[in-house]
């Protein structure tokens, strides 16, 4: 079983969101998923299981508060994706992070910048300096209304007639990260 750690120590940059569409764009696949969370708030579609079961991969959500258990929880995955938005605010802790799991783990540590607007000038800016200080930037996932009425609808994006940009985006995601798992690059 694979393990993909979805983490960032600051609250709010769609986390779980990425989870959840990471996990059915795997099982759309027709792979199987043990979903977990640490996350109080909640708000997944997908349940957690006990991960007891093995799986194809296990798709693991956290809290922006993991302060004391991030390190635990990079050394038992084989892949850490750090979601961002594309926003000053968000450079400082996204690093910090980054940092810390790099320090815990030899997994791959990559850079999911969500709600990115190709035409705008911060979000293209961050992902040029993201990669000037060689950080791998994965993903790409575009701000939609559709991964809310997604959620909404306890479906995947891919599953909404008006979801095809971000569904293409997860598709990628997906694609990227088979890729740097079998030893490629993106």
């Amino acid at each position: 079983m694979l393990t993909i750690l979805i983490a960032n120590q600051k609250g709010g940059v769609g986390k779980t969101t990425i989870a959840d569409e990471l996990a059915f764009e795997l099982e759309r696949r027709g792979a199987s998923v043990s979903f977990i969370t640490t996350d109080p708030q909640g708000g997944s579609v997908h349940e957690t299981d006990d991960g007891d079961e093995e799986r194809d991969w296990r798709i693991v959500d956290t809290p922006g508060v993991l302060a004391d258990a991030l390190p635990e929880w990079c050394e038992a995955a084989d892949m850490v994706l750090v979601p961002m938005l594309p926003s000053p605010r968000d450079i400082e802790p996204t690093l910090r992070t980054i940092e810390v799991a790099r320090k815990s783990t030899s997994a791959p540590v990559a850079v999911v910048v969500n709600q990115y607007n190709p035409y705008g000038v911060l979000d293209r800016q961050l992902a040029e300096y993201l990669a000037g200080e060689g950080e791998r930037v994965i993903a790409k996932i575009p701000k939609a209304v559709a991964l809310a009425q997604a959620a909404a609808g306890g479906c995947s994006v891919a599953e909404l007639r008006n979801g095809r940009h971000a569904a293409e985006a997860f598709a990628r995601l997906a694609d990227g990260i088979e890729a740097v798992l079998d030893g490629g690059n993106i």
